[in-house]
C-alpha cells in the first residue's frame, strides 16, 4: 500500500498514448501546441465537472502544483506570512519557510453536527491582522487530508477576509479535483469576482489517473494583473512539463473519465469497508472519510501510543505521520483508501491489534 498514490496502475487509454508515444520517438523537447491543448483539455474538464468556464489565456502549464506554489510565495513581499488551515499537506507547512516566509498554521475547528472539520476563518483573519504588505492564504480544495470540499459558508467567510485584506493572495490546490466521490467541489476562484481576482488555482490529472511522475500540472490564474506579476516566476519556478506527461494529461481529461468512475467507484467501496469496520472498533478512533480524495484522516486517543505512524510501522504498515501535517496531531495519521479491499482489511487489521 503506498501512502499517496493509487494500487490501481494507470487506465488503458493513458498507457496507449504512451506506448503511441514511445513508438513514434516523442522522447525530445516538447512539440509545438501541446501545452494549449493541455490548457484546453482542463477547460474542457472544469466546464463539465464544475461548471466553470475558464478563458484559454488564465491557463498554463507547470511542472508539478507544488512549483506552482514556489512561484506565488516568490512575489510576496518580505515577511508577508502564509496562512495553512491545519491538518494539511506537509509541504506546505515547510516549502514557504525555505523561500523565507514565517507558516502560521491555523487549526481547524471540529464540527460535531457534521462530523467534519470547518475551516477556522477567525483564525485565519487573526493572522493576517498585522500582516499590512499582504500574505498568502494555502487552501486545498478538496482537502488533503480530510477529504472534504471546502463549502460556500466557509469560501464566503474567506472573501470576507479578502476584502479585508486587499493585498492577500490565496493559493488553491485542486490537485484532487477529479476524485470528487459524493460531495460537491466548488472551485473557489469561480465563487466570486473577487476570490477570482486574487486566486491562483492549480491542479492536474495526476492524482485522478495516478500519473504523477509524469510531471504535468496546470495553473488558473483569471486575473490578467496577477498573471502578469507571475508570468517570470511561473517560468523560473514552474517549467519542466514534460511531453509524456503532457499527452497523458490530454488523454486522462478527454477519454478516460469511465476509467476514473471506476476508481472512484472503488474508493467508496473501500470508505465504507472502513465505516463498517468502525462500528466495532471505532471506540478509540476519530476516523475522517472522504467525500473526495482517496485519503483518511485518523484521530487516536492514545491507544496506539504517542506516535500511531510509528506503532504502524513496526506492525508493518506504513502511514503518514499526523506531527508532520501539523501542529497537535501528534496522534494522528494519514491512510489511503486507493487500493485492493485485500489490502485494505489487512491494513485495518494492524490498526485494530492489540498489544
Amino acid at each position: 500500500m503506498w501512502v499517496a498514490e493509487m494500487d490501481f496502475g494507470i487506465a488503458p487509454g493513458v498507457r496507449a498514448t504512451l506506448q503511441s508515444a514511445l513508438d513514434d520517438t516523442v522522447t525530445g523537447y516538447t512539440p509545438v501546441g501541446l501545452s494549449q491543448q493541455v490548457g484546453q483539455a482542463l477547460r474542457e474538464f472544469y466546464a463539465d465537472e464544475f461548471g466553470w468556464t475558464i478563458q484559454p489565456d488564465a491557463v498554463g502549464v507547470a511542472a508539478d502544483v507544488l512549483s506552482v506554489l514556489q512561484a506565488v510565495v516568490s512575489i510576496l513581499p518580505p515577511q508577508a506570512p502564509v496562512v495553512v488551515p491545519t491538518p494539511a499537506y506537509m509541504p506546505f507547512l515547510t516549502l514557504p519557510q525555505d523561500q523565507g516566509h514565517e507558516v502560521i498554521q491555523v487549526a481547524s475547528l471540529y464540527d460535531a453536527a457534521t462530523g467534519k472539520y470547518q475551516l477556522n476563518l477567525e483564525g485565519i483573519s487573526q493572522a493576517f491582522a498585522t500582516a499590512e504588505s499582504g500574505g498568502l492564504l494555502v487552501l486545498c480544495n478538496p482537502w488533503n487530508p480530510v477529504g472534504k470540499c471546502v463549502n460556500a459558508d466557509e469560501m464566503s467567510g474567506l472573501c470576507t477576509i479578502l476584502e479585508q485584506n486587499p493585498h492577500v493572495l490565496v493559493f488553491s490546490d485542486e490537485i484532487h479535483s477529479p476524485l470528487v466521490l459524493d460531495g460537491k467541489l466548488h472551485p473557489f476562484a469561480n465563487y466570486s469576482d473577487l476570490a477570482a481576482s486574487r486566486t491562483v488555482t492549480a491542479s492536474a490529472a495526476s492524482k485522478g489517473w495516478n500519473i504523477p511522475g509524469l510531471h504535468c500540472a496546470q495553473w488558473i490564474i483569471p486575473d490578467e494583473s496577477l498573471r502578469k506579476r507571475l508570468r517570470t516566476p511561473l517560468q523560473v519556478f514552474a517549467s519542466g512539463a514534460t511531453p509524456w506527461g503532457m499527452l497523458a494529461t490530454i488523454s486522462a481529461f478527454r477519454d478516460c473519465r469511465n476509467w476514473l468512475g471506476e476508481v472512484k467507484a472503488q474508493i467508496v467501496e473501500n470508505r465504507e469497508l472502513v465505516r463498517n469496520w468502525l462500528t466495532n472498533h471505532g471506540e478509540h478512533f476519530r476516523v475522517f472519510l472522504p467525500e473526495a480524495t482517496y485519503l483518511s484522516w485518523w484521530e487516536t486517543d492514545g491507544i496506539l501510543g504517542d506516535c500511531p505512524a510509528r506503532t504502524l510501522q513496526e506492525r508493518g504498515l506504513i502511514v503518514n505521520d499526523g506531527a508532520d501535517l501539523g501542529t497537535g496531531f501528534e496522534k494522528a495519521f494519514r491512510l489511503n483508501l486507493a487500493t485492493t479491499p485485500e489490502v485494505l482489511h489487512a491494513a485495518l487489521n494492524l490498526i485494530g491489534a492489540r498489544g
